[in-house]
């Protein structure tokens, strides 16, 4: 079973599988903090940025109606531009729903 870019689009997919909830927005957000870091760590922030915009490709759909969000944060150009916008837009999910 491939389950790869099913779990970049929808992180708590297994729950999901096995009957429970979607991943809620902090849930969400965690899963992009803890990956963010982590790419952080092993290249430089740069490169954990673009690696992190790709992985947008995939969770935007978790995000119905923020898609002026996600372009904001896709064109960041710097480290702390695209933290600023990543958290913009988890607020407003959170907020929104």
């Amino acid at each position: 079973v491939m389950i790869g870019r099913g779990f970049l689009r929808r992180p708590g997919l297994i729950r999901e599988l096995r009957g429970g909830e979607a991943a809620s927005p902090a849930e969400l957000e965690q899963f992009h903090d803890r990956l963010l870091e982590a790419y952080i760590r092993d290249l430089s922030p740069k490169d954990a940025m673009f690696r992190m915009k790709e992985l947008w490709a995939y969770m935007k759909d978790s995000f119905p109606g923020a898609d002026r969000y996600v372009k904001k944060l896709l064109k960041t150009k710097e480290i702390m531009a695209y933290r600023t916008a990543a958290s913009e837009l988890f607020r407003e999910y959170d907020e929104n729903g």
